[in-house]
This record gives C-alpha cells, sequence and structure tokens, in this order.
C-alpha cells in the first residue's frame, strides 16, 4: 500500500473528468486524497459535483463517462472496472462502504433489522448463532444511544425514523471491518437531537477504529465537527481545498467566503445581507470560468484554484473578511 508523509493512502482521484450521458461536463481536475485515520469533507451547493464525486469512486452511476484521471482504492485503479471487477476485488464489500443519503435504500424492505444483522454476520464474519448475533446487535445499537435495542430489532426499516435507521446503516458498516466509509448528506432531513448524535458517532468512530472518512455535506457547521480536511466544490471543479482550520478561517476564494458566511458563527460578524452571493459577484474572475486556473499552493496544507492568486493580479483580500472569518479564542 502506498505511503506519504501523512500515513498509508487508501483513496487516490486524480485529475478526474466526468461527463454525463449527454456529453455534459459534471466533474474536472478533480484531485484529492485519504489517509489512515483521516476524515475529509467535500462541500458545495446542489449540482456542484459532490454526488458524483461519491458514485465514481464505488462505482454505482453508470450513466457517466470518465474520460481522464484515475480512482486507486488500495492502490487498485478502479477507474473504469465493470460491475464483474467490482465483485471480483470485493472492495465494496471489505474496503469501502458508503452511507447514502437516504439511509433506507441500504436495507432489504421485506427484513427485520435483526435479520439484516444477521446476514451480515454470516456474510463477514461466518457467525450463524441467532443469540449471538442478536447480542452483538444489541450492545451495538446501545452503544449508538437507540433507545429499546430489542425492540428496534424486531422492527422493519419502514417503521423507522431517518434518524434510527442511519445509525444502524452506520453499525452494519462497522460488521465488514471496512477501511474506508463514505458518507453522502449523512445529516440530511434530520432534526437536531439526532444530527448531534451522527456527530457523536462519528467522532466516536475517528477515535475508537482506524476506519477513514470521506462525508458529503452542505452544512459546513457539521462538516467542521467531523472533518479533518475540507474541499469547497463549484460546479463540477474544485475552488478550494485545505485543514479544516485553513478553510473555515482562513478562506481565500471568493466563492468560499459567500458559502462560508452562512455559518451563524460568522454571519453576527457581518451586516451584509447574507442571502445574496456578495463576494462572488464582486471579486471573483470571469478568467477562472473560461481559463481552468492553476493551482495555487498557500502553504503545504492549503490551496486555492483562482487566477487571482496567481502573479498575473495583485489581489488583496479586503478587510471585512480576516474579521469575519478570524478565528476568536
Amino acid at each position: 500500500m502506498s505511503t506519504n508523509s501523512y500515513g498509508k493512502l487508501l483513496l487516490e482521484v486524480k485529475n478526474l473528468k466526468i461527463l454525463n450521458s449527454s456529453n455534459r461536463l459534471m466533474l474536472e481536475n478533480i484531485s484529492f486524497s485519504l489517509n489512515t485515520n483521516k476524515s475529509i469533507g467535500i462541500i458545495g451547493n446542489n449540482g456542484s459535483g459532490k454526488s458524483t464525486i461519491f458514485s465514481s469512486i464505488v462505482g454505482i452511476n453508470k450513466n457517466i463517462n470518465i474520460i481522464n484521471g484515475s480512482i486507486l482504492i488500495n492502490d487498485i485503479d478502479v477507474t473504469h472496472f465493470n460491475e464483474k471487477e467490482w465483485e471480483k476485488s470485493k472492495l465494496r464489500k471489505n474496503f469501502i462502504s458508503q452511507v447514502f443519503q437516504n439511509p433506507s435504500n441500504s436495507f432489504n424492505p421485506n427484513k427485520k433489522i435483526i435479520q439484516q444483522f444477521q446476514d451480515m454476520y454470516k456474510i463477514h464474519h461466518q457467525i450463524t448463532n441467532k443469540t449471538v448475533v442478536t447480542q452483538k446487535a444489541y450492545k451495538q445499537l446501545k452503544k449508538f444511544k437507540i433507545d429499546e435495542p430489542y425492540k428496534i430489532l424486531d422492527k422493519y426499516p419502514f417503521q423507522l425514523s431517518n434518524g434510527t435507521i442511519q445509525k444502524i446503516v452506520i453499525a452494519l458498516i462497522l460488521i465488514t471491518n471496512a477501511k474506508i466509509i463514505l458518507f453522502d448528506e449523512p445529516i440530511a432531513n434530520m432534526d437536531l437531537i439526532s444530527k448531534k448524535q451522527i456527530v457523536e458517532i462519528i467522532l466516536f468512530l475517528k477515535k475508537k477504529t482506524n476506519k477513514s472518512f470521506m462525508v458529503i455535506s452542505h452544512d459546513i457547521d457539521f462538516l467542521s465537527k467531523v472533518c479533518d480536511d475540507l474541499i469547497i466544490l463549484k460546479e463540477g471543479r474544485i475552488v478550494e481545498k485545505g485543514t479544516k482550520d485553513e478553510i473555515i478561517y482562513n478562506p481565500k476564494h471568493p466563492y468560499s467566503w459567500d458559502l462560508l458566511k452562512y455559518n451563524p458563527y460568522f454571519s453576527s460578524r457581518s451586516n451584509l445581507d447574507f442571502s445574496k452571493p456578495f463576494y462572488e459577484e464582486v471579486y471573483s474572475l470571469n478568467l477562472d470560468r473560461f481559463l481552468f486556473p492553476p493551482e495555487v499552493k498557500l502553504n503545504p496544507n492549503h490551496s486555492v484554484y483562482s487566477w487571482l492568486y496567481t502573479n498575473k493580479f495583485s489581489f488583496q483580500e479586503p478587510k471585512e473578511i480576516k474579521k469575519i472569518f478570524k478565528k476568536q479564542n
């Protein structure tokens, strides 16, 4: 397995360019990597390409065409894998697992929750004793703060809330011993209590396991709590990426300023009308849209993709930006 200065390299996406079935550009020049015990968050508005990245990594979207770049999982090039190759590699069963935006899609609707646990333990650990499986499932549900575990195990997926279903999906994934877990909008359509519990579960897993996470969300507050690194995506392109602190407290791209300003933590620091994309309209370059900007490395842990920060322009950030996003003790 490849390594770098941050540890074992589990997932590497390089220069990915994807078209949809109508030859419309979906993603362009997407590059990032994921290491052992690390978590990376991808944030962007609807249509930015977040879910296309997710589906391309695990090969579940057959309506896309990867015309450039590569996807390596555990040093295996899966860029153009067909379904037979995915099955033969067993990567989706043993190395990488996914939590969908609609967690119910992960279940057989005709089986009770306990039967779903029985299937997973049989496949991954050859455990067929129903009493043993029930005991293990009970402990997992208790660990995830699910009330009345025995009653939950006797229910069908459609009888449970979205928050409870999401926790059970994560519990089932842990049975696989996957090294990477991909989350696609894991807190969508949840109440505040369920969102908080999902955050606690991911933080628990980060602390107690050696798993790595890629989390897709439109909620920057959520991502800032569970991720080490962040990628900001716009119209299928990365506009900025770096460590959590670099992106949240030292953002450089005008689009990032607009995206982050909706966080209540920052909105109280500005008198601007936060319902409008003020910064992007005022400071972004049309050149960035028509001529792909280079990656400008501000430091080893922070990159921005804009001609603004090249030698061609002498751009100075507005003073209010530092005031709004400055980290406060």
